[in-house]
Order: C-alpha cells, then sequence, then structure tokens
C-alpha cells in the first residue's frame, strides 16, 4: 500500500483510510453514498447510453 500511496502523492495513511471507508461502504462523506447506490447510478447511466433502437419503439427525430 506505500508503494501505491508513493505513486499516487499521497500519505499511506490517508490512502489506508481510504480503503477501509470503501469496504465499508462509505464514500467521502459517511452515510451520504453506499456502494449499492454507487452500482444503481452506474446501471441508471449504461442503461442511458445504450442505442435508441434497445430500448424500444422510439423514434428518432
Amino acid at each position: 500500500m506505500a508503494r501505491i500511496a508513493s505513486q499516487l502523492y499521497l500519505d499511506p495513511e490517508t490512502l489506508r483510510s481510504w480503503v477501509r471507508r470503501f469496504e465499508d461502504g462509505q464514500t467521502a462523506v459517511p452515510g451520504v453514498e453506499t456502494v449499492s447506490d454507487i452500482d444503481r447510478v452506474r446501471q441508471l447511466e449504461k442503461e442511458n447510453s445504450e442505442p435508441e433502437s434497445a430500448q424500444g419503439d422510439a423514434q428518432p427525430f
């Protein structure tokens, strides 16, 4: 972890605390977003990026 932290120009303890927060399902502000929230946003972004023809009978403008 110390090697990675130095490559990112971070203090090793800072990186360690970020990893612990991620493993606990927390982001920068504890309780605001969980890993499942982030997964849901990614799923919705993927659905929105699919071509319209794959989404049904949508007609182009």
